[in-house]
């Protein structure tokens, strides 16, 4: 067993584990109180802010991935709020949200922690957030832009694709 599992079998708080682990990746984050730790990271598409709270009572982990480099605009909100509706119906975990300070794009999940090694429950949440922002990123920069989206784009933005060209 690694020092870092070793770690997050002796820790109470799963914050502490997971701010070790951030140490040893060299990521960028703040320590924001005992219950919540936020991470800083670039995907290939854009930036990110990962906010994770322990929440003791309830054994679980809230975990958010927001997009820092856009906002949608109140007059698209009818259209966001259905596009992002549309969103959620193609995922299995977590969900899509709009942050209530500034109505940026925001991935959410919950997870109880059960016996599961935590360091890998914590890396596989930050994979899947990351991957699922990095996959709708078309469709909120076609919702935050200055232009009204064209339905088509939308539709096509929302497509699953086979590869980067």
């Amino acid at each position: 067993m690694s020092n870092v599992m070793k770690l997050f079998d002796e820790t109470v708080n799963p914050l502490d584990g997971a701010e070790e682990l951030f140490k040893i990746q060299g990521w960028d984050f703040e320590r924001l109180h005992e219950d919540e730790i936020t991470l800083h990271m670039t995907g290939q598409h854009g930036e990110y802010e990962i906010k994770i709270s322990w929440q003791e009572h309830h054994n679980a982990i809230l975990f958010s991935c927001e997009y820092t480099d856009m906002c949608l605009r109140e007059h698209r909100m009818e259209h966001a709020i259905a596009t992002i509706y549309n969103i959620n119906k193609k995922i299995w975990l977590g969900h899509f949200d709009l942050s209530k300070e500034n109505n940026a794009p925001i991935f959410k999940y919950t997870s109880l922690i059960g016996n599961s090694p935590v360091i890998e429950h914590i890396e596989n949440l930050i994979d899947i957030a990351l991957n699922e922002c990095e996959r709708f990123h078309s469709v909120f920069d076609l919702l935050t832009s200055s232009e009204q989206p064209d339905p088509n784009q939308l539709v096509l933005a929302l497509m699953d694709n086979g590869g980067v060209s």
